[in-house]
């Protein structure tokens, strides 16, 4: 209901100042490339670490873990965010 509790507190912020909102679903990458058109003017959620250089950052909304599965019996060694990129 209402898109998630996220989309939901931002959808309601934006009307506050006259600011409709529709949301589109789609691939990191896709979210990235159709939010340069006139059509969308940017896209959510956005991790700090992983935004175009070119893009503006508002404040958080939220804050929200990150999760990780795993093909049971295959380890998954890892130390910092940097040695997952890469992996599917």
């Amino acid at each position: 209901p209402g898109q998630g509790i996220a989309a939901s507190a931002l959808k309601k912020a934006l009307e506050k100042e006259n600011i409709r909102v529709k949301f589109t679903f789609l691939s990191w990458s896709d979210a990235i490339e159709k939010s340069r058109d006139e059509k969308h003017v940017g896209f959510f959620p956005a991790y700090i670490s992983e935004h175009p250089a070119d893009y503006a950052l508002s404040d958080p909304l939220f804050q929200s873990p990150l999760g990780f599965v795993r093909t049971k019996g295959k380890d998954l060694k890892w130390t910092v965010l940097a040695d997952l990129k890469g992996l599917r």
